[in-house]
């Protein structure tokens, strides 16, 4: 009988190409899963170790989840505040047509952003530093000038 590998988180780091000190990183599944409480776990502490190194800006790749469970949902929600509390987010990307529906049903594609492609992620992350960078340089200018 074949004993079948156990599944592996996966971490790619992509450079952004308009912000030079920033780094995206995407996470995946080396293979067809459940995001359930034993791969929900290993996401958890993946993102946990991401972010204590200060790395905010995470796209998870869900091509290869084919179903989550309650537990996968608390760990993608709670991480995502984590997140956000650090000026940082998380981003899905490559979800089934099922698991999309299932989010929308349940309301979380209103709390968490939801891509067809990483690209279409990762361009959105980069938006997302534009604006931040256009919004401090207003405030600068409104803190140096009194009048």
């Amino acid at each position: 009988m074949k004993k079948s590998l156990p599944v592996k988180i996966e971490i790619e780091e992509v450079d952004s190409t308009t912000h030079p000190d920033t780094t995206f990183f995407i996470i995946s599944f080396s293979k067809e899963t459940w995001l359930d409480i034993g791969s929900s776990s290993m996401l958890n502490d993946k993102l946990e170790e991401l972010l204590t190194e200060g790395h905010i800006h995470i796209i998870i790749n869900m091509k290869n989840i084919s179903y989550i469970s309650s537990a996968g949902l608390g760990i993608l929600i709670g991480n995502l505040q984590c997140f956000r509390d650090s000026n940082g987010d998380i981003k899905l990307t490559n979800m089934s047509d099922r698991t999309h529906h299932f989010f929308e049903i349940l309301g979380f594609a209103r709390l968490i952003q939801i891509y067809s492609s990483r690209e279409d992620a990762i361009n959105s992350f980069e938006d997302d530093l534009k604006d931040d960078n256009s919004s401090e340089l207003k405030e600068d200018k409104n803190q140096s000038d009194p009048y």
